[in-house]
């Protein structure tokens, strides 16, 4: 996880079409099936990313020191977003969380400072502990439904967001 994360220039990642365990598109990482992005290149251009359809996990730090990203929508064929996915991913200031999102790991946004709201699908059964880390510009978390078992300190940071439970799905 995160080999080229502090790669800061790197733009695009390329395998060959043979290799038996990765492959990409656009740049992107993933493994052989496409089922987990892997890892997206911190210098790829572009602030907005949609994660392809058909895609079910988010790799381990596979977005870490993102920091030109502002958007990412995650469909709803997503269910784990990995330990520090999202981590110093510091100019996200919106994302998008599909449906049947279960598990948001460690860290998984850690130091997003710009990050100012979230919603949490009612699918999402576990948030892991610093999940939202020092996310200093956070004011408002939404969970759809009932609130899911929430790690240690997953909201820790130095202003306290507020807290919204809303209907449904």
């Amino acid at each position: 996880p995160c080999a080229f994360g502090m790669c800061y220039k790197l733009a695009a990642l390329t395998v060959d079409g043979d290799n038996a365990f990765f492959s990409t598109v656009d740049g992107v990482l993933f493994d052989k099936i496409q089922a987990t992005l892997v890892e997206y290149p911190s210098g790829k251009s572009g602030n907005h990313y949609t994660i392809p359809s058909g895609v079910t996990g988010i790799g381990t730090q596979a977005f870490t020191y993102c920091t030109a990203l502002t958007n990412v929508t995650i469909p709803d064929g997503v269910t784990n977003i990995g330990s520090a996915a999202f981590w110093w991913c510091t100019g996200l200031t919106n994302v998008t969380i599909g449906n049947h999102v279960a598990n948001i790991g460690y860290e998984a946004f850690g130091y997003c400072n710009n990050l100012t709201s979230i919603t949490i699908p009612n699918s999402v059964t576990n948030i892991g502990a610093y999940a939202f880390e020092e996310c200093t510009s956070l004011k408002s978390v939404f969970f759809r439904g009932n609130a899911p078992s929430v790690g240690d300190y997953a909201f820790y940071y130095d202003n306290q967001a507020n807290i919204y439970y809303l209907p449904g799905t």
